[in-house]
């Protein structure tokens, strides 16, 4: 049986209660794996043991079941067969032998999550810091002191973060409905740490390196300026894309965010011609937003 001695609210001692071995262990799996960890280490660190084997066994073991619910690689990865057969483990890790292809895989092949050591927690934990565009020696901070990650390194963490960028870049974007706001901004084309610059005015020009602020030749509707557009529906999914080089045409403009209307009440936009041009060929309702709308806004006394 073990014991604790609770207080009251001014500091005196109240009735001990009896815990029983059951109680701690209910209590116990009620624990986040971070708290679980210390724990165990405090344990293994005052009983001279090492449980650093089995907590990582513990963290595959997690992933595992979670993949196999999310019935990642239920299909031969290799060539999409559903003849597959268990074939032993590894390293605690189920593989399986697809009967086509005779290729061996498991359920992390061809994820990011392949020889992770890291516990599920630690991923979401990352994954929200990734998206807040956290700083890298705040991500290692965060990981440290809140999450034991002790040991952690610049280059891990940059490296983590990467491989989130990259899966976010390659998930499908939705289809938008109802109420859509669209806008374009301009970002400076830039090829730091590039040796051979290249010129985007022309092929016959030399590209200039640029040292601090320079003014561009053509302005922002020139070819030294991406056109990124974004389009936003009312329950906040989003598309954006990187549209070209320079000013974008009305097909241009067709040919990348078509696909992704899906039966739009309005397409609300600035006074830009590609937008208008686009909802007279859908027959889609436009509204444009006026330049002077925020000064409209204030003059009726409210603030956005």
């Amino acid at each position: 049986m073990y014991s604790i001695e609770p207080k009251d609210l001014k500091g005196n001692k109240m009735a001990r209660k009896q815990l029983s071995l059951e109680d701690v262990l209910n209590y116990v799996e009620t624990l986040p794996y971070t708290q679980f960890k210390n724990v165990v280490e405090h344990y293994y660190q005052k009983q001279n043991s090492d449980f650093s084997s089995t907590l990582n066994q513990l963290v595959v073991s997690n992933f595992e079941q979670r993949l196999e619910r999310l019935e990642v690689n239920k299909s031969c990865p290799s060539c999409v067969s559903d003849a597959v057969v268990k074939n032993g483990k590894r390293h605690n890790i189920q593989q399986f032998k697809c009967k086509d292809c005779h290729k061996r895989f498991n359920h992390f092949t061809d994820t990011i999550l392949k020889k992770t050591r890291w516990h599920w927690d630690i991923w979401v934990k990352v994954l929200e810091i990734v998206i807040n565009h956290y700083p890298i020696h705040d991500m290692m901070n965060v990981l440290v002191n809140d999450y034991g990650c002790d040991g952690i390194d610049y280059k891990t963490v940059w490296f983590w973060r990467m491989k989130l960028i990259h899966a976010l870049a390659e998930m499908p974007m939705p289809p938008l409905t109802g109420v859509v706001q669209v806008d374009e901004t301009f970002i400076r084309e830039s090829q730091k740490g590039s040796r051979q610059l290249v010129s985007t005015i022309s092929k016959n020009t030399y590209r200039k390196p640029r040292y601090g602020r320079q003014p561009s030749q053509y302005g922002v509707m020139g070819s030294e300026f991406a056109t990124v557009i974004t389009a936003v529906d009312s329950r906040g999914y989003c598309v954006c894309k990187v549209a070209s080089l320079g000013k974008v045409s009305p097909e241009l403009f067709f040919d990348l965010f078509d696909e992704h209307f899906d039966n739009i009440s309005y397409l609300c936009s600035d006074a830009n011609s590609i937008y208008e041009d686009y909802c007279k060929l859908r027959n889609t309702p436009h509204y444009v937003r006026p330049s002077n709308y925020i000064k409209m806004i204030g003059d009726h006394g409210y603030v956005i």
